[in-house]
């Protein structure tokens, strides 16, 4: 019969075989999927910002809030899903707003937080 291509569990997310470590700082491109227009307006590149682990709808989300006001700026990938568990132990990242791209309707915003206990 012969096997499948696929490797369960061993790697997870993008990259697949990278070792993800809490204290990593990451760079992410994060998923902007409500309020385009606001967030292309009232972000700008060296922002500060800082990650929120919201858990109240049926999935966690990783969100990516400004900090001086905690403007909803977006959410990660579900590949960085590992982060939860750097939450839940402790871990906070905060960090800036790297690049934005795109347009009012397609804003496209890359962070880089660094995480710290």
């Amino acid at each position: 019969m012969g096997s499948s291509g696929y490797s369960g569990g061993s790697y997870g997310g993008a990259g697949g075989g990278a070792v993800n470590k809490c204290g990593d700082t990451l760079i992410i491109q994060i998923i902007v999927n409500q309020n385009q227009g606001s967030i292309w307006y009232n972000t700008a590149v060296s922002d500060d910002v800082y990650i929120n682990l919201n858990k109240t709808s049926i999935l966690p989300k990783i969100e990516v809030l400004k900090i001086d006001d905690n403007t909803l700026v977006g959410v990660a990938p579900p590949s960085y899903g590992w982060v939860i568990n750097c939450i839940e132990n402790g871990w906070k990242y905060q960090g800036v707003i790297l690049k934005k791209e795109g347009t009012e309707y397609d804003p496209r915003v890359t962070v880089q937080l660094s995480g710290v206990k």
